[in-house]
């Protein structure tokens, strides 16, 4: 059995070898060989990169957009608990309002039986449905403060959805910049090589 020559060694062995010579220079054994296997092995390199890169910048849109469909929704359960927190400031309100008139009768109940008049018990009960309306209306403040606070939330989290949603459109268009840099950085090696 002859021995297997690589490169020039092969095509100097003479008659004899040139089975040997054939199969050097022509398959892919040798310096011959691995200079045609590069282009191949780029090529396909090259589309791997390109692949992944789409693959990446897709994968980041839906990751984003799912994100962006929580905090969506985390929005519009902040919007309920808006109202929700109006509702029962306006429910509280109600009931300090009618405890607010069972305070004033029951004051004027009480001047009335200890027989004061004049102007000191009217001073005493217009003092009394100030400071009671006063209260009544404090809290129907904070129950408009608590719902412009919430809904302040719901727009911060509909805000961050929004960049959100932008940013998977970004890196999903840099996704496309990125495998066409690879793709001709890649090939024109290739035609380069």
């Amino acid at each position: 059995m002859a021995p297997l020559l690589f490169g020039s060694a092969a095509t100097t062995a003479g008659v004899a070898g040139a089975t040997t010579t054939a199969a050097a220079t022509t398959g892919l054994i040798g310096t011959a060989g691995a200079f045609a296997l590069a282009p191949t092995l780029l090529t396909v390199g090259t589309g791997l990169a390109v692949g992944g890169a789409l693959k990446a910048g897709a994968a980041a849109q839906q990751e984003s957009k799912l994100q962006q469909q929580i905090l969506e929704q985390n929005a519009k359960i902040k919007e309920r608990e808006a109202k929700e927190v109006e509702r029962r400031g306006r429910i509280q309100a109600e009931i300090f309002g009618e405890f607010a008139e069972e305070t004033l009768g029951a004051t004027l109940a009480r001047i009335g039986k200890s027989g004061v008049t004049g102007v000191t018990p009217a001073l005493v009960l217009d003092k009394l449905e100030d400071d009671l309306e006063s209260e009544r209306r404090q809290i129907l403040e904070n129950a408009f403060k608590g719902r412009s606070f919430t809904e302040s939330q719901a727009t911060g989290l509909r805000f961050q959805g929004t960049v959100a949603g932008r940013r998977g459109r970004n890196l999903r268009r840099s996704s496309f910049i990125k495998a066409g840099t690879t793709a001709g950085l890649g090939f024109g090696s290739i035609l380069t090589g």
